[in-house]
């Protein structure tokens, strides 16, 4: 690292910091924006800010060695060898003036100056050609058929959400009605120790205030309608809480075969639509990356890298006479190889993605035979929504029953 460091220390001629483009020309030439780009580049573990850091120059010299290392070889030496040559070439070039980077001049506030309202001018209203859309994929159309067996059945998928949705509201104002009961009790707790009892008024409190005791008469005015006002909000809750119970039993949902099959049917294609979503996905994430290797196999290809290019003759060559060709081609050569590792993993994700959709539909296929095959008391009690709320209601109230029940809310006496 040391070394690195000292060699980074010796291509930053102004002392910026970071290596810039004009810089590294003394080592690679007209290469230099490329080799920048790509020491810079997210693959390498850069942040794109245009210029090189020494954690960026750290990372490619890392992965030169972890590369030779997997290769069976001396990845240290290999890096050695690699340094040994750059600093050659970096010490046959000439050595220019790099002024620093410029700072961003601070831009000072614009003074207000009186607006000059001009009239307006008309504009000849310019034709925008019309925008080609990209062709849409083409959806596989699903086949619902339109009866009443299946009308029926999609009323009943309804009736569940809607009967879902209202059980949840009811276990939600249960529980503020027992926040609000909490809170009730302690309110009156404190109004009982500040000496109000069931038979105060705020009139006498008020009375009382005008004499000797005005300070205690105060307090208890003020725990009175604090109490009122718990009281109030615990009622109030009550009511929503009847009012939300009354929705939940409204809502009708029929157990019968159509809906079951509905119910199964709309779970498989909705599994089915999202593995094909995937798969799509990954074929369009496939495309790119492909394209991707196409580029960059076409730029190693322009410096000189072929399908029996081997990293150990390019660290050979780079401590002669052609070290900066030597250093380019590396350099495409790594950048290939990640390119054909990008495209391999993308493809099996591919491949696991087309299989599961493969799966989802022997699904399909299984479900709905053994659908056909068994009696309704079977299906009924197998996928039967109602049959699966109803079972684990009857699971949680044997379990823990209902607190309404076992505590029931202590209703106050009307405040005068």
């Amino acid at each position: 690292e040391e070394e690195i460091k000292k060699f980074f220390n010796d291509i930053d001629v102004n002392g910026s910091g970071s290596l810039e483009v004009v810089e590294l020309k003394r080592l690679f030439g007209k290469n230099a924006e490329t080799v920048a780009a790509e020491l810079d580049g997210i693959g390498n573990g850069g942040n794109g800010d245009g210029v090189v850091s020494l954690d960026e120059l750290q990372s490619f010299f890392n992965n030169i060695k972890a590369n030779t290392d997997a290769a069976g070889k001396d990845g240290e030496a290999a890096v050695k060898k690699a340094l040994k040559g750059l600093r050659v070439t970096l010490e046959k070039a000439p050595k220019e003036e790099v002024p620093p980077p410029a700072e961003a001049p601070v831009e000072e506030a614009p003074k207000e100056e009186a607006p000059v309202e001009e009239a307006p001018k008309e504009e000849a209203p310019v034709e925008e050609a019309p925008k080609e859309e990209a062709p849409k994929a083409e959806e596989e159309v699903v086949d619902i058929p339109d009866n009443e067996e299946t009308n029926k059945a999609a009323l009943g998928l309804q009736n569940l959400k809607r009967k879902k949705d209202a059980k949840a509201k009811v276990d939600a104002k249960r529980a503020e009605l027992q926040a609000l009961a909490d809170e009730e009790k302690k309110i009156e707790a404190e109004a009982e120790a500040a000496g109000v009892t069931d038979q105060t008024t705020e009139a006498e409190l008020e009375e009382m205030a005008s004499g000797p005791e005005a300070d205690k008469a105060a307090t208890m005015l003020q725990s009175l309608q604090r109490k009122k006002e718990a009281i109030k909000k615990v009622e109030a809750k009550k009511a929503e809480l009847a009012a939300a119970k009354e929705e939940e039993e409204k809502i009708d949902i029929p157990d019968n075969e159509e809906t079951n099959k509905a119910a199964l049917g709309l779970q498989n294609l909705k599994r089915k639509k999202d593995a094909k979503a995937k798969v799509d996905a990954k074929r369009a994430e496939l495309q790119a990356l492909a394209d991707e290797e196409k580029k960059i196999e076409a730029e190693a290809e322009a410096a000189g890298v072929t399908d029996q290019t081997t990293e150990a003759e390019l660290e050979e060559m780079a401590s002669g006479p052609e070290a900066d060709k030597a250093a380019t081609m590396l350099q495409s050569l790594q950048r290939k190889k990640e390119a054909i590792k990008r495209v391999e993993a993308k493809k099996a994700e591919l491949a696991a993605a087309e299989q599961e959709v493969t799966k989802e539909e022997t699904t399909e296929t299984t479900e709905t035979t053994e659908t056909t095959e068994k009696p309704p008391e079977d299906l009924a009690s197998a996928v039967s929504p109602r049959a699966q709320i109803a079972a684990a209601k009857e699971l949680d109230e044997k379990l823990n029953p209902p607190t309404e029940d076992e505590a029931p809310v202590a209703e106050a006496p009307p405040a005068e």
